[in-house]
């Protein structure tokens, strides 16, 4: 018997299909019934009576009871929604409120029962206040043919014709020294009652239940885009994206709580709770698109992307105050720690020339300079510093660019333009210690590539590259390595990351059959017309030996990776989007394609050889099509993962998600999940 000074929360959820959205109203004497509480929707009825809640299944029902539970527990809704129900009868009318959660109080002593709803799902959670004994907690499942718990820890139900699969339960404690895993179970007892099991804990601290921490629609009535995340050194979560809505949600004092034209950016902040700290309208009078964001020490985000406007707002030491070209890239930082208002607003410029310049990647270095990298077609993109390439060499050339934000009037401190005769495009960017490494693709049989390369010539139809600058040195001397990276046909990398010893990784999407493997690959063939992949490479080596992990990674159709991340573990996690119903899975939260195009995150140990690399991977999405542009990791076992979704539902998770449900034709999304509470993930 273990017992919690501060609590416990169960989690569970049964898939129903028939339950989509949830909303829970109060039976006010609208029949003759012992209902308590009803779950609506078109196309059926949970209801909840004061011993049992009944689950309508396509072919079943599914009776879920508390077994040996106090029968005078008080029972009522939470979280007012602003729907109501009205009944007409003659000339009488009653208006029933809705709510999001239903609460039993004190189903066990001083233990409650909750259930609420997550798209197609009745969730139910038991919170275990100090001093209760959760060994008492019995759940009995009526209707349920068969029960069996899968190797991972499941449960699966079998209802009639209908299968109900409850994910294991998982715990985690967050002590001084981090996040701590503690082991919880579901026990099938004889009589096909389950109970919950807990490892030794901490009786000191509290225990959270839950793989999903939270997951929410993010955007107002438009169309809205989240297109990155980052983790700041506090645990606050920063997203960007851009946005159409006029009504996209303002909170905390923002820069601008105006969409100045069709398009605008936006920059929001979520507390480590996981309330909304912070979100801002940022553009001017035409298109504006954030497509990066990055955080430095002191806790401020830098966002970059383009501009069409000819008022984007600048503000601090601006090296460019206004538009030269069709679209500039633009820089801004907001720092939330002094004046809110527009005085979040601590710097932004422009930076471009007269025809397109577009950044899609952001990084800040170790020395808290800021480094950007994109593309441009001008031919007179300003060049500043002693530049490694001094022309446009191309229709498209690569381009990346240095901030010093102390730098005042002369803040860029640097650019060069990079690339060969055809087209070149940066897609990501990192910094560590002197070294600047940047990624993307090229056209160009002559793209700049240095003497001990992993791939020194061009072999298809679009090859990525990698490229390195030494920040302290200065025009050609400062390019100090380049490389092809692919087979013969498209080979597109889309982001670059670094790990605490300096090794590289590289994601994107491939349509080479012999994209170049190693043996340690999780996946050594391509399943489908287009698969992700992940590479690491180790520059210190020699060339021959320098890729150390290669791997496809996708089921048997379209596979695109977007987002990477990689921890002080060198463990990496990818995002994007599929259309395989095949996708590879690892202890899923969500197992099954949704439909149309559905987001993947997945969480990949490149030192573990073969299928076991794989510790975590899932779909994520409902009927519509969702794209997780960008993840995210924290130093606790937290992901975060961002994009958008045309899904009106099925999308939010959580106790008490920001945004329950979509506002608009597509939103954005964030989705948090608790790596190291899923068994087995953190302990490789």
């Amino acid at each position: 018997m273990y017992k919690s000074a501060i609590g416990v929360i169960f989690y569970s959820s049964v898939a129903c299909a028939a339950i989509q959205p949830l909303r829970f109203e109060p039976h006010r004497g609208q029949s003759n019934s012992p209902v308590l509480f009803v779950a609506r929707n078109a196309d059926g009825n949970a209801l909840f009576l004061r011993n049992e809640v009944i689950v309508p299944l396509k072919s079943a029902a599914l009776r879920i009871r508390p077994l040996n539970a106090q029968t005078n527990s008080p029972v009522e809704g939470f979280n007012m929604l602003p729907s109501r129900s009205e009944y007409y009868k003659g000339t009488s009318r009653q208006s029933v409120e809705h709510y999001s959660a239903v609460r039993y109080r004190n189903i066990y002593p001083a233990i409650d029962l909750v259930y609420h709803g997550r798209g197609r799902e009745i969730e139910y959670d038991f919170i275990v206040n100090p001093g209760a004994d959760h060994s008492r907690i019995r759940l009995q499942f009526g209707g349920a043919d068969e029960i069996c718990e899968t190797k991972s820890g499941d449960l699966v139900l079998r209802v009639g014709k209908d299968y109900i699969i409850q994910r294991a339960p998982v715990a985690y404690q967050d002590l001084p020294t981090g996040r701590r895993p503690v082991q919880a179970s579901y026990r099938v007892l004889p009589d096909r009652s389950i109970a919950f099991h807990l490892g030794q804990f901490d009786e000191t601290k509290p225990i959270t239940i839950d793989p999903v921490l939270s997951a929410t629609y993010l955007g107002g009535t438009g169309a809205d885009v989240a297109t990155a995340t980052v983790y700041d050194n506090q645990g606050g979560l920063w997203v960007t994206g851009y946005t159409f809505s006029t009504d996209f949600p303002n909170f905390g004092d923002p820069f601008s709580a105006e969409n100045k034209a069709n398009t605008d950016v936006f920059v929001a902040r979520y507390h480590p709770n996981g309330t909304l700290d912070y979100i801002t309208y940022l553009g001017g009078d035409n298109d504006d698109r954030a497509t990066a964001i990055a955080v430095d020490q002191g806790g401020a985000a830098w966002i970059t992307g383009y501009t069409a406007s000819t008022n984007f707002p600048t503000a601090g030491g601006s090296n460019q105050t206004s538009n030269a070209g069709v679209r500039d890239i633009f820089i801004s930082r907001i720092n939330l720690a002094g004046d809110r208002g527009t005085g979040s607003l601590w710097y932004s410029t422009y930076l471009g020339g007269a025809l397109t310049d577009v950044a899609n990647a952001i990084a800040v270095a170790p020395d808290g300079n800021v480094w950007i990298a994109g593309y441009t077609t001008s031919i007179d993109f300003p060049l500043i510093g002693t530049s490694a390439q001094a022309a446009n060499r191309g229709g498209y050339d690569a381009i990346v660019a240095r901030v010093d934000p102390l730098a005042g009037s002369n803040s860029v401190i640097y650019s060069t333009y990079f690339g060969g005769t055809s087209t070149d495009v940066a897609t990501g960017i990192t910094a560590t210690g002197n070294r600047v490494l940047f990624t993307g693709y090229t056209m160009s049989e002559d793209f700049p590539t240095t003497g001990d390369t992993v791939q020194p010539a061009y072999a298809g139809r679009g090859d990525a590259f990698i490229a390195s600058l030494d920040s302290t040195k200065v025009g050609l001397d400062a390019f100090d390595y380049g490389t092809y990276f692919g087979g013969a046909d498209t080979d597109i990398a889309y982001n670059i990351r670094t790990d605490t010893t300096g090794r590289v990784y590289l994601t994107g999407y491939t349509m080479s059959t012999d994209f170049p493997v190693t043996g340690t690959a999780y996946q050594a063939q391509k399943n489908g017309d287009a698969d992700a992949f992940l590479a690491r490479l180790d520059l210190s080596r020699p060339a021959a030996s320098s890729l150390t992990y290669s791997t496809f990674y996708g089921g048997n159709s379209t596979d695109i990776a977007y987002g990477l991340a990689v921890d002080n573990a060198g463990r990496v996690a990818i995002s994007g989007y599929t259309y395989s119903n095949s996708m590879p899975t690892a202890r899923p939260a969500q197992a099954a394609f949704g439909g149309g195009f559905d987001a993947f995150v997945s969480y990949i140990n490149p030192n573990v050889p073969g299928p076991n690399g794989l510790l975590f991977g899932t779909y994520f999405g409902g009927a519509g099509t969702e794209v997780a542009y960008s993840v995210s990791l924290d130093n606790r076992g937290n992901m975060a993962v961002t994009g958008f979704t045309t899904s009106a539902e099925g999308i939010s998770a959580g106790p008490d998600p920001v945004q329950q449900s979509s506002a608009g034709f597509s939103d954005g999304f964030v989705a948090k999940y608790a790596l190291c509470d899923i068994p087995g993930v953190c302990a490789q």
